[in-house]
């Protein structure tokens, strides 16, 4: 493992993890894809690295502290142009922190005290903000970008006090020469365009650009599945009529997957809506266990789940069946064994956000122990519920001895397990 000397950059999404329970898995992943779209060749442009993805993060390094600091201020002025023609479920806000320090470099991550502290440093910044450590202050040409103290702060983990700067927002006299977009002057722009002036060959981050390249990424299937999705959404809870049947086939008429169907199946696609509306599209995608625990027909469902064949569908289901009666330990063993094969484990981590919100507090301490077993970094939003927890005093000879409930620290030691994978 060789080390080197580069400057460490964390990324993430303001509110993503909210966002996430609000929006379909369709939806977030188009968010992620923009995410990247926007970001990545950001990165290239200014020589980094894009080291690791874990969720809405990025884990990003470069030679140069002030290529890293004019990287930062560039990605906040694209996002800032692409947020003005966006539409609110697409527009990003992120945050980004900044170190510098020698690192120990295997494959494609990086190891070491300045990749933590650049973590630390992620957690004390507000949305749209730039901050890096003292060290990349010293470092950098100060010249090329201001800067301004924000404290020195105690970081968990750091042995010293650690110094932060900022970025502060513009304008400056000196604007960027290439601003992102004509339309928007430089001296609008957050940053005042002084590290997007220095790239001027990165596409536009246009919205309906990028929407239109979205679409393009899709395959027919893919299409297809995503008016499904629209469909299911638009649907009432009782599986009987869409909500706005008028805007749900507006929204479908002008959805790219129809670039996939011939007139005549355009047709078949109206009458579709009207025949889900009249069945009830809730009856139809349900599966027939879950119809059975929703009606508390438990004796029904659980002969459909003793009849299933071993693997992981039945230990799902089992999982399913306990955490409908409150039975949070059975529920998560069950999870953590459907979770163990890739099909059904995304399922499964959401179901264990599930019993995040509504278990005990050994429940959740048990959920944030399950994500770190099942290894993928989706599970990441899981643990940053879990991370907002208070620790519960405990009665009895546990309580008498000090041995507290803190789900909140088994997410943080789960979160540290996964990210050194």
């Amino acid at each position: 493992m060789r080390t080197e000397n580069l400057a460490v950059m964390f990324t993430d999404i303001k509110g993503f993890t909210e966002r996430t329970g609000r929006q379909t898995r369709a939806e977030n992943e188009r968010l992620l894809k923009i995410h990247e779209m926007l970001l990545v060749p950001t990165f290239r442009a200014f020589g980094g690295t894009v080291r690791k993805t874990i969720g809405d993060a990025f884990l990003v390094t470069f030679p140069s502290p002030t290529n890293a600091v004019l990287c930062a201020a560039a990605v906040q002025d694209r996002l800032y142009v692409f947020n003005r023609g966006a539409k609110e479920s697409d527009r990003l806000e992120i945050r980004v922190a900044i170190n510098i320090g020698e690192v120990r470099v295997k494959q494609n991550d990086v190891f070491g005290e300045p990749v933590n502290i650049a973590a630390r440093v992620e957690g004390l910044t507000d949305a749209n903000e730039i901050y890096f450590t003292e060290a990349v202050h010293l470092a950098m040409n100060k010249a090329e970008a201001p800067c301004e103290e924000v404290g020195t702060f105690e970081l968990k983990g750091v042995a010293e006090k650690v110094r932060v700067f900022r970025v502060p927002h513009g304008p400056y006299r000196v604007t960027a020469e290439h601003p992102p977009d004509k339309n928007v002057p430089a001296s609008d722009l957050p940053y005042g365009g002084i590290g997007i002036g220095r790239a001027p060959h990165l596409p536009l981050p246009d919205a309906a650009a990028i929407d239109r390249a979205l679409a393009a990424q899709k395959s027919p299937r893919e299409a297809m599945a995503s008016l499904r999705d629209r469909v299911i959404l638009a649907t009432r809870s009782d599986g009987l009529l869409p909500t706005r049947p008028f805007a749900l086939l507006r929204e479908l008429l002008a959805s790219p997957g129809l670039r996939w169907l011939k007139p005549a199946g355009v047709s078949a696609l109206v009458l579709l809506v009207a025949g889900l509306a009249a069945v009830g599209v809730w009856r139809m995608r349900t599966p027939p266990v879950e119809r059975l625990l929703s009606s508390g027909k438990w004796k029904e469902a659980r002969a459909l789940v003793d009849a299933l064949p071993e693997g992981c569908e039945r230990s799902y289901w089992k999982g399913r069946f306990a955490q409908t009666q409150g039975r949070w330990e059975g529920a998560i063993d069950e999870y953590r064994d459907a979770g163990s094969v890739k099909e059904w484990r995304r399922r499964a981590i959401d179901r264990l956000d599930e019993i995040a919100k509504d278990g005990d507090c050994d429940a959740k301490q048990r959920v944030a122990r399950a994500v770190r077993d099942l290894g993928d970094a989706y599970g990441i939003f899981v643990l940053d519920r879990l991370a907002k927890e208070k620790p519960v005093r405990r009665t009895g000879v546990r309580g008498f001895l000090g041995i507290d409930c803190d789900p909140a620290k088994a997410a943080e030691a789960a979160r540290a397990a996964l990210t050194a994978k």
